[in-house]
């Protein structure tokens, strides 16, 4: 019986330690959790703060290249424009040079 008493107060105080080991572990966990949560939560907000960032980088580099596609398109009918001028003007030079040889 003395050795059964003193079993089960061993057993007890062993059953005290763990369930006291258990809670600071889940306390601890709690804690861990808690500073991941907060810390994915702010790289969440960051992310979020780079892609507005990124689409916005995107639509200006998209409306400037809108604008230079028009200004070249322009450029190329003004230079279409010049060289058909220029081809009329060779050709009456070239028509003065042989009427008067």
């Amino acid at each position: 019986k003395q050795w059964y008493q003193r079993r089960v107060v061993i057993t007890a105080g062993r059953v005290e330690n763990f369930a006291n080991q258990l809670e600071h572990l889940r306390v601890q966990d709690a804690e861990e959790y808690n500073m991941v949560k907060i810390k994915l939560e702010t790289d969440v907000q960051v992310l979020e703060q780079q892609l507005q960032a990124m689409r916005a980088t995107y639509q200006l580099n998209s409306e400037k290249l809108d604008y230079n596609f028009t200004v070249l398109k322009k450029r190329e009918e003004e230079n279409t424009i010049t060289k058909s001028q220029q081809k009329r003007k060779k050709y009456r030079l070239r028509l003065c040079v042989d009427t008067t040889a």
